[in-house]
């Protein structure tokens, strides 16, 4: 609806437990109420996290979605994270 607040959404193509279409659709329905949205969808990427050593595999590429998403919530909710 047009109270949902903004949402980041994060997908990987290769996703074998939740299809991207779902995703989609998520967008779609979200574009359709009026909420800002931010999303990706990575390719390769499947069954990843955080990306940092402790969590997961390394990956700069991957890495590099997760601060997007943490400067899109400071920005968007005036956080300091």
């Amino acid at each position: 609806s047009p109270t949902t607040p903004p949402v980041f959404v994060w997908h990987t193509m290769e996703d074998e437990t939740v299809p991207v279409e779902n995703t989609l659709l998520l967008l779609g329905a979200l574009h359709k109420a009026g909420v800002r949205v931010r999303h990706t969808c990575l390719k390769k990427a499947a069954s990843t996290s955080i990306s940092t050593p402790e969590v997961d595999a390394d990956s700069a590429h991957r890495h590099h979605w997760v601060q997007l998403a943490v400067e899109w919530l400071n920005r968007t909710f005036c956080f300091n994270a």
